[in-house]
């Protein structure tokens, strides 16, 4: 029996049946379906609970009662003392209205009806605060009560014990409903879960549906991007314009070479260059530094005050000051035949680079160039879709692989919520979706 003796002066009470919920029968229940027929079976559970505890907190109350008579009882008994006991009369009378104060306190408190589960846990916590005030108080003047006040100390008792009977049966019942509703509650659980990767994998799926769109749109402008170079690429137009870019690229390269040259020759008198720069005037500076990093620059330059004729000159002062040992360098004799050597070239370089420069700039200049670049930006963009293509079709498989993943933890998740089901009603369910 779950509660045993609710009072042990009372007879045994039976056991009320349990309550039976609402089941359909065996077949095919949807989560919604499921999720009722776990709430039903929650409430007939709560139901039968109530019903257990009732005659608990019937017998609770008539202890209460008793205790708050016993409590009106002592506060009137007139204490007769001996002549030795007279002198703890006064510390008597305070116990006594210790303890009658406590008992009136406790045993005017309302029990909980119970009707929920949190009643149930409620009226539990409400008796076992009782018994702990209870027992605090007659426990620490249990000498004085027992000796002066047996009468009432016997009574409180037993009243007492039948509380903590009720309280233990109380737990006990309580205790049971929660290890028979676990099940039913991990279900509950499981089909929260089950709802959040069936909402996972819908939104997987939208993903996956949202990245073929775009792999599709993609492919289309792919199509189209391939048609259109490939009509460009068998024009006239463009075999002309290929023609003058791969002409322009050996003017470029040719012009790269050329400056690459120059500046060899300049490195060769690069010390006699820094040497004389020191004292000279901004100008001269600037100029040195130019012959020094680009000397390739200065071949093509006509502008009035930055003309060849300037720079040659200033090669033809720096000749003469490394003759003439203003500028010491240890291997003198080389550097000035390297510096003959560049003013007697400087025509002809001058010539070449004019000559370069007015190649590539004819070269620029014609439009036909146009029809490279475009073939050349729409390799370019072909290149970036399909980039892009790869990515969206790599993210698309992964998106339906956890699709897959997730529609396969559903349905066994599905699979283990039919067989709590069955330990819990006794029914075969298939769960759907």
């Amino acid at each position: 029996m779950p509660f045993g003796l609710f009072k042990k002066k009372e007879a045994e009470k039976s056991v009320p049946a349990p309550v039976a919920p609402d089941m359909p029968q065996a077949g095919t229940l949807s989560i919604q379906d499921v999720q009722s027929l776990l709430d039903s079976i929650e409430s007939a559970r709560v139901q039968s609970l109530s019903a257990r505890l009732a005659p608990a907190r019937d017998s609770a109350a008539r202890s209460l009662a008793s205790l708050a008579s016993i409590a009106d009882g002592m506060e009137k008994e007139k204490l007769k003392l001996e002549e030795l006991e007279k002198r703890f009369g006064s510390n008597i009378e305070n116990t006594k209205r210790m303890v009658v104060s406590a008992l009136r306190r406790e045993a005017s408190s309302e029990l909980p009806q119970v009707e929920t589960l949190g009643d149930a846990k409620k009226f539990k916590e409400r008796m076992e605060s009782m018994i702990h005030r209870f027992g605090e108080v007659t426990g620490s003047h249990s000498k004085m009560l027992n000796y002066f006040l047996k009468k009432h100390a016997s009574s409180m008792k037993s009243e007492l014990g039948d509380l903590e009977d009720l309280l233990k049966d109380v737990k006990a019942a309580i205790s049971t409903f929660e290890q028979e509703r676990a099940p039913a509650v991990r279900c509950a659980n499981t089909l929260n879960t089950i709802m959040q990767k069936i909402s996972s994998a819908k939104a997987d799926e939208q993903a996956a549906q949202a990245t073929q769109e775009r792999i599709s749109a993609l492919e289309s402008d792919l199509a189209r991007l391939k048609e259109e170079l490939a009509a460009l690429a068998g024009s006239s137009e463009f075999a002309e314009a290929k023609a003058a870019a791969e002409k322009l690229a050996q003017a470029e390269k040719k012009q790269e070479q050329f400056n690459a040259q120059v500046a060899e020759m300049f490195s060769h008198v690069s010390k006699a260059l820094s040497k004389y720069s020191y004292g000279v005037s901004k100008e001269t500076e600037r100029r040195l530094r130019v012959l020094s990093e680009e000397p390739w620059s200065v071949l093509g330059k006509q502008q009035q005050h930055d003309d060849m004729s300037s720079y040659s000159e200033l090669l033809a002062e720096v000749y003469k000051s490394v003759a003439s040992g203003q500028i010491p360098l240890k291997d003198s004799d080389r550097v000035l035949q390297h510096l003959a050597s560049i003013q007697s070239s400087l025509p002809q370089l001058q010539k070449d680079a004019a000559s370069i420069s007015a190649e590539i700039a004819v070269l620029r200049q014609g439009k036909i160039h146009d029809a490279v670049q475009r073939a050349r930006d729409a390799e370019m963009i072909i290149a970036q879709h399909e980039e892009g293509l790869a990515r969206e079709r790599q993210w698309l498989d992964q998106l339906k692989k956890q699709v897959a993943g997730t529609n396969a933890e559903v349905d066994a998740l599905l699979k283990e919520v039919s067989e709590t089901l069955f330990s819990l009603t006794g029914n075969r369910y298939v769960v759907s979706r």
